[in-house]
C-alpha cells in the first residue's frame, strides 16, 4: 500500500488519503494531481506540533485556517506519496515543515509551502501513531511488541 499526503489551498490544512497497492494497479494517477492547483505561498501561523493541535487537544487551527465558507473552494497545492506504506496518525506542521509518518516506519519532513522533501528517515520498524514535535526534535512512537518504543529525530535533518 502507498499513502499520499495532500495540502489544500495555501494554508496549513493537511489531510491524508489512501493510496492503492502498486501490485493491484499500474500506478493510477492521484486524483489530486488531476485538479487545478493553487499557487504555493509561504505558510504563516497555524502550527500543529501534536496530535489534536496542542497539549489541551483543542483541534483548532484558529484564524490561520480556511473559513467554513472557503471550504468548498479549496484547491490542491501539492501532494506527496509515501514510499513505505500508508500515512498513519496526523501529519504535523511546525516552522514551515510538515512531518508525516508511514506505517512502514518512514518519517518524512517536507517543506510546508511546496511539498519538497527535506529529509527522510526509515526507522525500519512498524508505526501506527502520531509523532510529536518539541524542542527541535520529532518524537516518533513505534509499534514494537513489548513496547512502546520512542525514537527522537532532529527536526532539522532527521538525525537520531
Amino acid at each position: 500500500m502507498r499513502g499520499r499526503l495532500a495540502v489544500l489551498l495555501a494554508v496549513s490544512v493537511v489531510f491524508v488519503s489512501m493510496g492503492v497497492d502498486a501490485g493491484r494497479a499500474a500506478n493510477p494517477p492521484n486524483p489530486v494531481d488531476l485538479l487545478p492547483h493553487a499557487t504555493p505561498v509561504k505558510l504563516t501561523g497555524g502550527e500543529w506540533p501534536f496530535y489534536g493541535h496542542d497539549l489541551s487537544n483543542s483541534r483548532s487551527g484558529g484564524t490561520s485556517g480556511p473559513s467554513i465558507a472557503q471550504a468548498p473552494f479549496l484547491e490542491p497545492v501539492w501532494s506527496f506519496q509515501s514510499t513505505n506504506g500508508d500515512f498513519v496518525g496526523t501529519p504535523l506542521e511546525l516552522g514551515g515543515k510538515v512531518v508525516a509518518l508511514s506505517g512502514g516506519g518512514s518519517v518524512f519532513a517536507l517543506d510546508a509551502s511546496t511539498g519538497r522533501l527535506l529529509w527522510k528517515r526509515n526507522l525500519a520498524k512498524p508505526a501506527d501513531s502520531t509523532p510529536a514535535i518539541a524542542d527541535g526534535m520529532v518524537f516518533v512512537p513505534l509499534a514494537i511488541p513489548n513496547g512502546p518504543k520512542l525514537v527522537a529525530l532532529s527536526l532539522t535533518d532527521g538525525s537520531v
